[in-house]
């Protein structure tokens, strides 16, 4: 049989063991256009890199006391691009971390360390997302205690149907590997049947 650490490094897609995102969609201002699909409200400072390390936005601890207390929450050793979408349209399939070049040793960092993209369903539908297997989509059951999920964003094709209105957290972050680790081990405990494996 598997060892844990072997079961965790298969997933695919899990429900993650974390409280609830403490606020609504309807408070933050999609002020970005992403091409095709989304809009979003971009949570930490421009940088000069996309995946520089980031500091989350002065205004936001006037704004959302709480965020950056829910953040760390999350296993990072530093945060490169947080941000809430807003869906536009179906999403088409897609890897959220597909070109090593754009930061390698943040690329091999996630890779070494997957699942590794952290996701928070603040508002929507908990059946649209989905993954790509065999040509084929896999639509995810995500619990009703949780609104967090976790998935490979280095290799897992997933898209999203049409879903108006629907708003995601994403978490771009450097893993820190010990964080990440309890962190699958003790949603792995609470939500394994929920999971999906790499085929």
């Amino acid at each position: 049989m598997p060892n844990l650490d072997d079961l965790i490094h298969e997933i695919d897609w899990m429900p993650i063991d974390l409280p609830r995102f403490p606020y609504s969609a309807d408070l933050f201002n999609p002020t970005y256009d992403f091409p095709h699909s989304w809009k979003f409200d971009r949570l930490t400072d421009k940088t000069a890199q996309r995946y520089a390390p980031a500091e989350l936005n002065k205004d936001l601890d006037r704004r959302f006391p709480l965020l950056a207390g829910w953040l760390r929450h999350l296993p990072y050793s530093s945060l490169r691009y947080v941000k809430i979408n807003f869906q536009q349209e179906p999403v088409r399939p897609h890897r959220d971390f597909s070109n090593p070049e754009a930061d390698r040793e943040l690329f091999d960092n996630n890779l070494q360390n997957e699942p590794c993209g952290y996701r928070v369903l603040i508002k929507g539908q908990r059946d649209k997302l989905y993954i790509i297997r065999d040509g084929q989509k896999i639509y995810p059951n995500m619990p009703d205690d949780t609104d967090v999920y976790v998935l490979r964003q280095t290799d897992t094709l997933h898209g999203v149907d049409d879903d108006p209105g629907r708003a995601v957290l994403y978490a771009h972050i450097e893993i820190d590997p010990d964080l990440n680790r309890a962190l699958l081990a003790r949603s792995y405990r609470k939500y394994g049947q929920f999971a999906l494996f790499r085929a």
